[in-house]
């Protein structure tokens, strides 16, 4: 990986004038205040940058497509994204029994069950398993991106990184095309929510 690892997975931004562009060094903690900002943003604003400005790579954009394609089509889509690992350093850590219920609560009130797919998003491999469990497997779905096996951050690794880039865009743009986004706090589901302004959204983390 180099340093601009933008180009791995999306398109040159194309903003003001190349021939009056100059490289500047910004510092982590301005790093951090321009995400706060991106993450107050209103959806539908975010929305409209996104698809001003962003555009993703095909080679990725070609593997979300076929995933919608095979999985999504003619269901109804409950999207859950949980964020484990050290999150709880941040927030506090969200029981898997309050995500569950949100997800039996929307199985309760969808019209046709049958078509109902949930689709989930991890770092936490506990969680997808111990999800298999309580709700039918056949209707979940999930991509093979990989997740700790042992209650480590994945990203705090140096190993597998443009792999590890790619399986948390991919899962954010599958997220986007949900129905329903049942969430835990974290910054790809929110990214996924300005993809698709117009997802109903709950999260289930506590302030």
């Amino acid at each position: 990986m180099g340093n601009n690892w933008w180009q791995y997975y999306f398109q040159p931004l194309l903003i003001g004038s190349k021939k009056k562009a100059s490289v500047q060094k910004v510092e982590r903690k301005v790093v951090g205040r321009l995400g706060r900002i991106g993450g107050a943003l209103p959806r539908e604003r975010a929305h409209y940058l996104i698809q001003k400005y962003i555009r993703i790579r095909p080679h990725i954009a070609e593997k979300v497509t076929a995933f919608i394609n095979e999985y999504f089509c003619d269901n109804w889509i409950i999207g859950v994204h949980y964020r484990g690992t050290d999150k709880s350093e941040e927030v506090p850590r969200v029981p898997y029994a309050i995500v569950y219920e949100a997800i039996e609560n929307a199985l309760k009130t969808a019209e046709d069950r049958e078509k109902v797919k949930i689709f989930v998003a991890t770092d936490e491999e506990a969680f997808l398993e111990d999800l298999l469990l309580h709700f039918d497997a056949k209707n979940v779905l999930f991509t093979s991106a990989i997740r700790s096996k042992d209650g480590r951050a994945v990203h705090i690794s140096s190993s597998q990184n443009y792999q590890k880039g790619e399986d948390a865009l991919i899962d954010c743009l599958l997220l986007s095309h949900s129905h329903l986004l049942i969430r835990t706090e974290s910054c790809l589901s929110t990214v996924a929510a300005y993809f698709n302004p117009y997802v109903l959204k709950i999260t289930c983390s506590r302030p």
